[in-house]
């Protein structure tokens, strides 16, 4: 329509009250059928119900993920939260070792993150003994790999650094020394 369709349609439905008010219940009977937040609520739980769940075979890491990220959130608001956060995050990560869940490089870092942060603020080794496990138990995930050859450097350990330097890369020893403290430095520094 055009706009004097619109307005001899105006002045019609003005001169019939009746009808307007027949159009008005019966949008109203619509909405009171269709459309109240309860419908909507209705849908949306038929909705969620609907999806179908995926299986996943990282659970325990991507719940490792949640707490680390959690962890580092909280920082600066409420270290004991945040050491708590990565607490969770270093169990969850180690139940997904003992499960035999794949550790991909991403998921890795949060590993060291939580491992790292957790170990400095209670001044203890457990996240350390982590990192040592997951490379043993995945000796491919280069990350953990050189951040555990960072910390056998760092305790003295220079024959197994040395040694793990090898495996890791083709390069001469120190230069694989030299991009693990960047690496790890450089995940730290962003994470901090």
């Amino acid at each position: 329509g055009n706009v004097d369709e619109a307005a001899s349609r105006i002045r019609e439905f003005l001169a019939n009250k009746k009808r307007c008010r027949e159009i008005a219940e019966c949008g109203r009977e619509e909405i009171l059928k269709k459309h109240l937040e309860s419908h909507r609520a209705q849908r949306l739980i038929e909705l969620v119900q609907s999806v179908k769940k995926k299986s996943s075979n990282l659970k325990r890491f991507s719940a490792m993920v949640n707490y680390a990220t959690l962890g580092k959130s909280m920082q600066k608001l409420d270290t004991g939260l945040s050491t708590r956060a990565f607490l969770c995050a270093l169990r969850a990560g180690e139940f997904g070792i003992d499960q035999g869940e794949q550790l991909d490089e991403d998921m890795s870092c949060y590993l060291i993150l939580a491992a790292h942060r957790y170990d400095a603020a209670l001044k203890t080794d457990a996240g350390a003994r982590l990192i040592q496990k997951a490379q043993e138990a995945q000796p491919e995930t280069v990350m953990v790999s050189l951040d555990y050859m960072r910390r056998l450097l760092n305790s003295g350990e220079v024959a197994r650094a040395e040694a793990l330097a090898k495996q890791i890369s083709k390069d001469e020893v120190y230069m694989t020394f030299l991009n693990a403290e960047r690496a790890i430095a450089s995940l730290l520094a962003e994470n901090s």
